[in-house]
């Protein structure tokens, strides 16, 4: 569920923006992918899932008040109707016992580590080998051997240590902050829809990856650098001005 949960809210606004410059036949393909996108974020029933996707397609329609309400009206009946069919992991309480007891399993797995560990980093993927994973799972009720945190930034923090999830913090935030200084710079309207897409898609990953280990996965990882590489190419290639170009590597053949 959260590996689609994370397609659909990359996925999502760039639908989004092509939909809404597409005429024709492109614009009822376009609207139909919308579509599967959103009932695809429905049927995940992954919370953090649906509450980024909404975060994402919030933020790409911005101010525009109308469109806002009419995506704001799908999602609240979507949700409705998710209730009514007898999901009770959408109400508040429940979502609150659920954040206390992941908070619990968490703060029971960082006690596991001496300050020493987790000031230079486990090693990357190699945290749970450190875990009494006994102890832990009886906490948590399940018979996994490899317990996750179910947070990429504590991930990161446990793997790779503060200096890592520093690093880690400054290139995805800085990166988006890049995105978004530069939306209202381009010329090109398609470039800026685009643009917009792609970064209100990857704020919707902030909160998606509190609630789950993105670095599980290399698909996951995929998916965050090639949309990262995305909005930092449009913006690159599309912004006026001089640019400077930065050769890191250089090979030539005679072929």
């Amino acid at each position: 569920p959260l590996l689609m949960a994370s397609l659909v809210t990359l996925t999502l606004p760039l639908a989004l923006a092509h939909f809404e410059r597409s005429a024709g036949r492109l614009r009822a393909l376009s609207g139909l992918a919308v579509g599967l996108l959103t009932a695809t974020a429905a049927v995940t029933l992954s919370r953090s899932g649906m509450l980024a996707t909404a975060i994402a397609v919030a933020l790409y329609f911005g101010t525009r008040r109308r469109s806002l309400l009419l995506a704001g009206g799908a999602i609240g009946l979507l949700l409705a109707g998710l209730s009514w069919g007898g999901d009770a992991r959408l109400s508040p309480a429940r979502a609150g016992r659920d954040l206390v007891q992941l908070a619990e399993v968490q703060t029971a797995m960082l006690g596991e580590f001496t300050p020493t560990r987790l000031a230079v980093g486990a090693g990357p993927r190699a945290g749970w080998r450190h875990l009494h994973v006994g102890r832990i799972h009886a906490r948590r009720g399940d018979d996994d051997t490899q317990p996750s945190f179910e947070n990429t930034y504590l991930r990161v923090g446990v793997d790779h240590g503060p200096l890592g999830l520093l690093f880690f913090l400054a290139f995805f935030f800085g990166g988006l902050a890049f995105m978004w200084r530069n939306v209202k710079r381009l010329g090109d309207p398609v470039a800026r829809a685009d643009l917009r897409a792609t970064a209100a898609s990857l704020t919707g990953w902030v909160l998606l990856m509190l609630f789950s280990d993105m670095t599980a996965r290399f698909s996951t990882m995929v998916l965050l650098f090639a949309s990262m590489g995305l909005g930092l190419g449009i913006v690159l290639t599309q912004r006026d001005g001089r640019r400077a170009v930065y050769r890191l590597v250089h090979y030539r053949h005679r072929l």
